[in-house]
This record gives structure tokens, sequence and C-alpha cells, in this order.
């Protein structure tokens, strides 16, 4: 298989993936109610019964210059923008806030927990790198249990990797993919 039939088929595979998860709501999340120049309506469905959400979009907003107000109702699912800027400018920075206000918050509690594991990971990284003289780190020690695993399953337990990895590994071979 060459690297571009190897492409098409994953194109393909993703393209239909995509289509059988967005394809459940025929409704855009977010719609144009209304517009006249400074001004937008919009509807969002995840607005409707989320007042935090609202706090969150309203305050990011405010910080674009050039907007200036933002009125978000939890109840209907408005956002109401006066602006001064460019259309597709307030397009792209309601877009922009949208996102960024559904991400967690880097002080919700899981947070917490999230940054102590990364930086307990970081710890035994470099742990290792200074038992093995900076030879070998975390992801490769990981890498080398897995491959050692995957031969074991594949030579002494008589078990073959399926066609779709086949398929990725000749993918990632293909495109100079290493083992870190």
């Amino acid at each position: 298989m060459s690297y571009i039939s190897g492409l098409a088929l994953g194109l393909s595979a993703g393209k239909q993936i995509h289509q059988m998860l967005c394809t459940k709501e025929k409704e855009p999340v977010l719609q144009l109610a209304h517009a006249i120049d400074g001004r937008r309506r919009y509807y969002y469905k995840k607005l409707v019964q989320n007042p935090i959400l609202a706090a969150k979009i309203t305050k990011r907003l405010l910080m674009i210059q050039g907007i200036l107000s933002v009125k978000c109702n939890p109840v209907t699912g408005s956002i109401l923008l006066t602006f001064t800027c460019n259309d597709k400018a307030v397009a792209v920075h309601l877009q922009n806030a949208l996102y960024v206000s559904t991400l967690p918050d880097a002080t919700a509690p899981y947070a917490h927990y999230r940054m102590r594991l990364m930086d307990y990971i970081k710890k035994i990284n470099e742990k290792i790198r200074q038992t093995t003289q900076q030879k070998y780190d975390l992801p490769t020690m990981i890498s080398m249990v897995l491959l050692m695993n995957g031969l074991k399953k594949i030579f002494l337990l008589g078990q073959r990797p399926s066609g779709p990895q086949l398929v990725w590994w000749a993918l990632s071979l293909l495109r100079g993919g290493s083992l870190r």
C-alpha cells in the first residue's frame, strides 16, 4: 500500500466518522438571529440553562477591543452583541470566545490533581534520564515495554495484528514515525 492510498483510506474513514458524529444535530449550535450594523443577536444552544457559561462568555467577549456590550441570556440562550469593529471580526471573536468558554477552568477541582500528576510524571521522567545517563526517558521506556509485550503476543502466543493495525504501522513508517 502506498502512502497516498493509505492517506486516502484514512481521510475516507475520518470523513465517515465526522459525518456520523456531526449529523446528530440538524440545527446549528450557534445561530445568527438578527443582524444590523453594530448589533448582532445569536442563539447558542449550549447557553440555555447555563448561567456559568453565560458569565464566562460575557467576560471573555468584553475583553475584546471593539465590542461595546454583551448580554447573554441563559433562559433563552441568546447572546446580544453591540460593537464597533468589523462584522467578520465579531463572528471570529464570538467563535473563539465560545470555544474558550467551554474549556475547563484551570481552577477546576480536578485541574489541581492533573497538575500534580503531570509534575509527578515529569519527576519520574527526569529520574529515568538521570539513571540511564540521558539515554532513555519515560516515553522510550513505555514504548519498549509495549514493544516487548507485542512481540511476546506475536511470537509466543501466535497472535497476529489486525488489518487496521498493519495500515497504521505502514503509515507511521512511511511518514517517518519514531518510537519516541
